[in-house]
Order: structure tokens, then sequence, then C-alpha cells
């Protein structure tokens, strides 16, 4: 078969690195001793013996899937017949972003990549036992069934395949297991949705976990600071009070440790009017006392404290994105160079191939 192959990339004269690939696939499927059409090698057994082997080769590592774990036996013996089992060479890309999804990919073995337009940021590895797809054969895309990322294999990658048609072939025989797989595709689709949010919230240095910022912002010209009050020292009326509040220590910045926020609207008692307005005052202070203070520190002290805070905050979170992404380059180079190191030893034997020399067509051959 290797040989057929060959003449054929001659005759037509493909370009020698892709020659090279197709003979690298030969020696992998040689080394692990895989067959390049597995249907066709077992076409010429009856259909239950097919069905039988393919239960035993195939059942448990559909058991692994989470979307099909907790189903009925008989949904799983149906699904295993219908999955096609492929075979992907290091730097295949199994689906590009944008494409019209017509099937459920399974990762038997090996090692794929989610990556981003570019090619090289990795937003995800997949690993065996991992699968996507479901959401479009399902028909719960809000795209328009459409692939939302490029998938890339790292290696060579063995991969079932379950298409649209099949599984809906399937489901229709088994409702209940068609309410459960809908169910998780929709929580898997909302966690999809959350993603930028949650990614947004941890993208924050772990060590300044308070300094969260709202989404709105407020100009530190609008912001109203209560003036320091001198006319809340006085003792206040035992009648009220009972007895006069502990004087609250200073903090080395010269602001209290405990500040209150009063509403523009409230009225704010003065040095004149102590009759009427200093009871008010008085009786609001009764309200909250035990956890406000009046502010010690002048306006601009408290301004410039908040911009120190508010440029430090988007100094942390420029080097917080800064080293993602150099993670995420040096990451794409050591796997890029273990995918080239496991092609080298794949395809050691196999480079001089090409020759047309009769020992290595009788080497061919008996491969």
């Amino acid at each position: 078969k290797l040989d057929g192959v060959k003449t054929y990339m001659r005759m037509r004269r493909v370009p020698n690195h892709l020659q090279v690939k197709v003979i690298k696939w030969f020696d992998y499927l040689w080394l692990t001793q895989k067959c390049s059409d597995e249907e066709r090698a077992v076409s010429c057994l009856p259909d239950k013996l097919k069905a039988e082997i393919a239960i035993n080769v195939h059942l448990d590592t559909l058991k692994r899937v989470e979307i099909f774990q907790n189903t009925e036996a008989g949904f799983l013996c149906e699904l295993v017949l219908r999955l096609r089992p492929v075979l992907f060479s290091p730097g295949d890309y199994i689906c590009r972003k944008g494409e019209v999804g017509k099937e459920m990919y399974i990762v038997n073995r090996g090692r794929l990549q989610v990556v981003a337009d570019n090619g090289r940021t990795v937003l995800a590895t997949l690993k065996a036992g991992s699968y996507f797809g479901e959401i479009s054969i399902l028909n719960m895309g809000t795209a328009g069934n459409r692939r939302t990322a490029s998938v890339r294999s790292v290696g060579y990658s063995d991969l079932f395949v379950l298409s649209k048609k099949d599984m809906w072939d399937v489901l229709k025989e088994y409702p209940a297991a068609r309410v459960r797989l809908e169910a998780i595709a929709v929580k898997r689709l909302e966690k999809y949705k959350r993603a930028p949010l949650e990614k947004a919230a941890m993208g924050r240095s772990q060590s300044t976990p308070g300094l969260v910022e709202s989404r709105g912002k407020v100009a530190l010209e609008d912001m109203w600071v209560p003036p320091v009050l001198p006319c809340l020292t006085p003792a206040y009326p035992r009648s009220l009070m009972g007895s006069p509040p502990r004087p609250v220590p200073e903090s080395p910045g010269g602001v209290s440790t405990i500040s209150s926020r009063s509403h523009p609207h409230h009225h704010i008692c003065t040095s004149h009017g102590r009759s009427g307005t200093t009871l008010q005052c008085d009786s609001m202070t009764q309200l909250v006392s035990g956890v406000t203070t009046p502010l010690l520190g002048s306006h601009e002290a408290l301004e410039s404290e908040i911009k120190r805070l508010r440029d430090r905050l988007h100094t942390v979170e420029t080097e917080n994105a800064a080293m993602s992404v150099k993670l995420s380059q040096q990451q794409w180079e050591l796997e890029n160079r273990l995918a080239e190191i496991e092609m080298q030893i794949c395809g050691s034997r196999s480079t001089s191939s090409l020759g047309e020399d009769e020992n290595e067509r009788n080497r061919e051959s008996i491969i």
C-alpha cells in the first residue's frame, strides 16, 4: 500500500515535504500496530461480530467521556457502533473557527490545543477523555452551529468522530438520554458565555484581592467627601448617648481607621443654631454610634490616596497581562519542540525512504 501511495505522489509531483509527511504517517501506523482503515479490515465479518468487537474495543473510551456517563447501557452500545476512528498528524487542524459543525470529536489518545485566531495563543489543552463539538450536533449553539475556536493536534492524535445524523438516529430511540445530553450541553454553553467574565475576574493579582473596581467609575471631582467637623467633638448629651464615644486612633496617613460616608442630602450641624440642629446631629450620631466616626484629614489627601490606589491597580493588571502572554509564548514553544522531537522519532527511519534504491523498496514492501 505504501508503494502505491509513493508511486501516485511521484506521478502527481506532490511536494517533497508532503511526501515525507505521508511516509511518517505510515511509519506511525506500523510502529503502533494500527490499521489505516479499520472498517475495511472487519468488513468481511457479520454485523453481530463487528458489533461485539466494537463494544469490546471502544466502549471503555466512551464511558470515560463525561457527557455519556450515567446513561443507559443500550444507548452507549448503539453509539459505539457509529463511532469512526480517525488519526491526525502533528500540526493538523481538526476544525477551524467559523466552520459549520457537523461532527462531535472524542479524544482517545494524544493531545490537542484550542488556539486563538493568531494560531499561537493556546486557550486550552484537550487530553484523552476530552470531547468537543457536542453543542453543534445537538443544535444548542447560538452562533449558527459554527465552530467558536480552532483545534490543532500536538503530535499524533487518535480521535473518534460521531456525525450529527448518527447521533440523532440514536437519540430518537432513547429520549431520556436526549434530555440528559441537552441539559449538559446547556450548562456547558452557559459556562462558555460566562468565561470572559470569569477570566476578567481571575486576571487580577491574587495578592491584592480587595482591589476590585466597579464597572462605572466615579470621577474624583464628582465624589463627595465629608469635611472635618469640629462641632462633633464636644461632649454628647448623656440623655441620648449615655457616655461620649471613645476617640478613634489615627492611621499613619492621618486618616481614621473607620470612616463614614454621609449622604449629601443629610444636614450637617455647625457651630450656630445649637438648640435645634445640635439635637438633630446628636440623635443621628446615636443611630450610628460605634460604627462611624468623623473623618480626620483633608479632602486633598483622600483624593491623592484614591488616585494612588487606582494607579497601583492599573499597574498590577498590566503586569498580570504581560506575564500571561509570556507564559503562553513559552508553553507554545515547548509544545512545538516536543512535537518536533516526536516527529523525528517516528520518522527517523523514513527520511531516506524517498530514494529509489532496491533495498529501500524491499523494506517498504515488507512493511
